[in-house]
């Protein structure tokens, strides 16, 4: 197939599991930003204060750094491995929930376009199953930690790794087979269709990349960098707008994710099942170290997902609140 029918391919299953998969990513969106903006805080305005440091020194001595005094040269090269050590750790807690959304919503895109009734709640109870929740776990691991420190280094880095990762993901949830063997696999598809693989993953991380980026900017237009540091130093921190800024960057880049597993796994079922006139016609996955997986039902009901988005409703109520404060105490 031309790599632009399964971009139609890929919107054509988007529309069928949108919603559902919505609310995945959403609700770890919400989950992951309330632990990025109370777990990051304080290692965020060291490195603040660093940054507006170095500036202090760019201004008296200039950007050659060889004019810098010693002490300055040295605190310099302090803060650039704080600085980081902060962006890996941030796009760390960033990927995470990319990549386990990705998990849990995978398996529902994929019985869905085979033309299987089920919700996203049998979905995740699919993934999250006896031994499978090991194998899972340690895969979002490894994927998250591959893919934030392609994009902390180099975005092109990034993107590399989305490649060689990203098939693993329909491959461990439509397949019993260990932690080895499920990124065996993932890699092999990468890179024996790296071409198409590399155009859908590009084109996938620019809807969410850019257009995320967008609608925060709609939320967030232009606001000084003075009231940004305002926010953050302990004096006069605002817990609540920081929450609420954490919240959306979380969410509107999330709105646009489940673009990028719709693509990823569209193409994994054109390399694994027989395309057929109305859909897919499934074909059997080549079996390799299959385990005797016990189902249990450990996640009955979507409470918890209930849960996030109450919680994301209030957080967002007292952001709004208090960012128009803020903006009304800043004239």
């Amino acid at each position: 197939m031309k790599w632009w029918k399964t971009i139609l391919d890929g919107f054509k299953l988007l529309l069928k599991t949108y919603l559902p998969t919505l609310l995945i990513f959403a609700s770890l969106a919400i989950m992951f930003s309330l632990i990025s903006t109370f777990a990051m805080m304080e290692f965020n305005w060291s490195v603040t204060l660093e940054n507006e440091q170095v500036k202090q020194y760019v201004y008296l001595y200039g950007e050659d750094l060889s004019l810098w005094p010693l002490s300055a040269q040295e605190f310099y090269s302090s803060f650039r491995k704080h600085a980081t050590w902060n962006n890996v750790i941030n796009l760390f807690i960033n990927y995470i929930p990319l990549t386990l959304s990705g998990v849990l919503s995978s398996y529902y895109m994929i019985e869905r376009a085979k033309g299987t009734s089920l919700t996203i709640f049998d979905s995740i109870k699919h993934v999250l199953r006896g031994e499978r929740i090991r194998i899972t776990l340690l895969i979002t691991l490894i994927l998250s930690i591959l893919v934030a420190a392609g994009f902390a280094f180099f975005f092109i880095f990034g993107i590399i790794m989305l490649i060689m990762v990203g098939l693993c993901v329909p491959t461990l949830v439509d397949s019993t087979l260990d932690t080895r063997d499920v990124l065996n696999e993932g890699f092999k598809l990468g890179k024996e269709y790296r071409i198409r693989t590399t155009i859908l993953v590009i084109i996938g991380v620019a809807f969410f990349s850019f257009f995320g980026d967008f609608l925060a900017r709609i939320f967030f237009p232009s606001i000084p960098n003075s009231i940004r540091i305002g926010w953050l130093d302990p004096a006069t921190r605002n817990w609540g707008t920081l929450i609420y800024v954490n919240l959306m960057n979380f969410l509107t880049t999330a709105a646009f994710q489940p673009i990028l597993f719709a693509f990823i796994t569209a193409h994994y079922m054109e390399l694994t099942v027989q395309k057929e006139v109305a859909w897919f016609d499934a074909i059997p996955l080549t079996k390799k170290r299959a385990l005797e997986i016990e189902d249990k039902d450990i996640f009955p009901n979507g409470a918890v997902f209930a849960l996030f988005l109450v919680i994301s409703l209030v957080i967002s109520i007292i952001g709004i609140i208090d960012l128009i404060n803020a903006r009304i105490a800043g004239g």
